[in-house]
């Protein structure tokens, strides 16, 4: 039975339903499911086909695929494909592995079509479309290189929903105009009466994992990193003179959002006139106060940028409560404003409950907003504007007490620091790291702060193979320039260095001789980079986003939920895209010549 044979596979290869889990890209109750024998899953469900390729994934990783291919009557030598296969009719024997599903049912062509990544469905639906990737681009409007990772399927629209349905409706109404519905109905594998524009944008814009939000997050955030202008100074438009607008001194009390937003402005320009040392700012509230309406943002974001330029340092305190969706809205919110080094922001590690909100806006020894409400009144809120001594003395005593207890949320630097994690890693990037450089290679470059990078990590080389270390980047054909190759890892306050072409095959050998040293650490080959000008190095303790575009900007969170969200980014892209070992290492051999 396919349950008992389960577990002579958990016995044989010692793993656990977390580990298995992680590899396969599975939530580790799915696998419990399996385990228990209380549902056994078609061969060809998208369950069983990440089981699959989870269970020789982890079997490569860990020296293992021998006593896998053993037991199941698996070639060792045969390839992943072919030792999936030969696992499945192992863990299948006496079972049907026939799915039985419909042809024409909406609903079984929704289940069936999501087994597909979005990449390959949108690759092929561009062809029948006829479009090509700068028509698609210009019709929706965006870069073409978008379009082209869309097909490589490193990037999705999924995270952007507006973009998810013009592209999907462009593409339907350019199939139907050109009279091509019969070729996209044997791609859906439903009848052509069946297919509207409305069920075409969900076939082709629902991916697997729809249902983790955090997948979602990491990808939204990626997306404004990268469409992010950073400006070497706050600047203002010279024909606004926002601190001249008069506000009114005599209230103390402000009414609903409106009155929030009033009494912020109201704030800020007194802050920004005044040249104040320091602001203190913390609200666990809905943040539909500030981004619901965009004229209020654009207000909000000319008077912070006002109190910048006077040299106002902010400390700002996000609340740990805050959904992922939210914190995006924060961080994206106030991304210019980290960018001029005179924020710090943090996140409290305590949990501020759900049926009080607060709001602590402070400029101390002069004014604070202040409020304590029931969550979901705040737009009838009274928020009171506090100056007078006494109170202002215990409300910075309250933020105080909050500061004690959080944590820094973001360090962002045009400098940068070694950090190694105490757990697995992903580095993400154009081109292979100075992790995997070797010393050879090292010493010759020209730049002696790459080179006390290098040095710096290769100090800490054995504790960082402890665990597993998936490097991901896009690799160089051989008839790529003959004299030099791509830019080196970008490093904030280095110049940019390329690899000659000796250089870059001693590396890809240096890169052999890892995995094959080393079973944590893999490479995994991109076809090409989901975001651009970027590189990202993944961890649970800390996500680093390096801008490397200049100026060279490093930006590191740690906030836990940012840290789980990107983690399961980073185990999707690498799952997608991972080959077994032999298979890598034919590639870099062949690459090297």
């Amino acid at each position: 039975m396919f349950a008992d044979k389960f577990q002579i596979l958990m016995k044989k290869l010692g793993f656990n339903n977390k580990t298995l889990a992680s590899c396969a890209g599975l939530d580790p109750s799915s696998l419990s499911r399996l385990r228990s024998g209380s549902r056994v899953l078609p061969a060809d469900s998208v369950t069983v086909v990440k089981l699959l390729h989870g269970l020789f994934v982890y079997a490569d990783d860990t020296g293992k695929t021998d006593e896998l291919c053993s037991l199941t009557g698996a070639d060792p030598d045969s390839g992943e494909s072919a030792i999936r296969e030969a696992i499945s009719s192992w863990l299948y024997e006496g079972h049907s592995t026939d799915s039985g599903s419909g042809k024409d049912h909406p609903v079984s062509a929704r289940k069936r079509a999501s087994r597909k990544q979005f990449g390959d469905r949108f690759n092929v639906v561009m062809e029948i479309s006829g479009l090509s990737n700068i028509a698609l681009s210009r019709k929706a409007h965006v870069d073409p290189s978008l379009i082209s990772r869309y097909r490589a399927g490193v990037r999705s629209p999924i995270s952007n929903p507006e973009m998810a349905k013009l592209i999907s409706s462009t593409l339907f109404r350019q199939i139907e105009s050109a009279g091509r519905l019969e070729k996209l109905s044997g791609l859906m594998n439903v009848r052509t009466d069946l297919i509207d524009e409305s069920f075409f944008a969900e076939w082709l814009c629902t991916p697997e994992h729809q249902k983790d939000e955090s997948i979602t997050s990491a990808e939204k955030l990626l997306g404004a990193f990268e469409s992010m202008l950073i400006p070497h100074e706050m600047t203002i438009p010279e024909d606004i003179d926002i601190l001249s607008e008069p506000f009114d001194e005599s209230k103390n009390t402000y009414e609903g959002y409106e009155g929030l937003r009033e009494a912020v402005i109201r704030f800020l320009k007194t802050a920004a006139r005044e040249h104040a040392p320091e602001l203190l700012l913390y609200s666990n509230q809905s943040m539909d106060w500030m981004t619901g309406d965009p004229l209020f943002l654009r207000k909000w974001s000319l008077h912070m940028a006002a109190c910048v330029k006077s040299g106002v340092r902010i400390r700002i305190i996000h609340n740990i409560d805050r959904n992922l969706d939210e914190m995006n809205r924060a961080i994206i919110s106030w991304l210019p404003l980290y960018i001029s080094g005179m924020i710090e922001p943090y996140y409290c590690t305590l949990s501020s409950g759900s049926l009080f909100s607060r709001t602590l806006f402070l400029y101390p020894g002069h004014a604070c907003i202040n409020a304590s409400l029931v969550a979901g009144t705040e737009d009838h809120g009274t928020y009171a504007y506090e100056t007078s001594a006494p109170a202002l003395d215990e409300l910075l005593i309250q933020f105080n007490g909050m500061i004690n207890h959080s944590k820094p949320l973001a360090e962002i630097t045009s400098s940068d620091k070694t950090l190694i994690p105490r757990g697995d890693m992903y580095i993400i990037q154009p081109m292979p790291s100075l992790l995997s450089m070797p010393e050879n290679v090292a010493k010759d470059l020209d730049s002696e702060i790459i080179k006390e990078r290098w040095s710096q990590i290769h100090d800490h080389f054995v504790s960082s193979f402890e665990y597993r270390v998936y490097e991901c980047v896009t690799l160089q054909e051989k008839e790529d320039d003959p004299k030099d190759t791509g830019y080196i890892e970008s490093i904030p306050g280095s110049r940019k260095i390329t690899y000659t072409k000796d250089a870059y095959k001693d590396h890809l050998r240096n890169i052999i001789s890892l995995m094959n040293s080393y079973p944590g650490y893999r490479l995994i080959e991109l076809p090409e980079m989901p975001f651009l000008n970027m590189q990202l190095i993944i961890s649970e303790d800390f996500v680093r986003i390096i801008r490397t575009d200049e100026p060279v900007i490093s930006f590191t969170f740690t906030h836990p939920l940012m840290c789980h969200a990107f983690v399961n980014y980073a185990e999707k892209l690498t799952g997608h895209y991972k080959t077994d070992r032999k298979s890598t290492v034919a590639r870099l051999k062949e690459l090297i010549g």
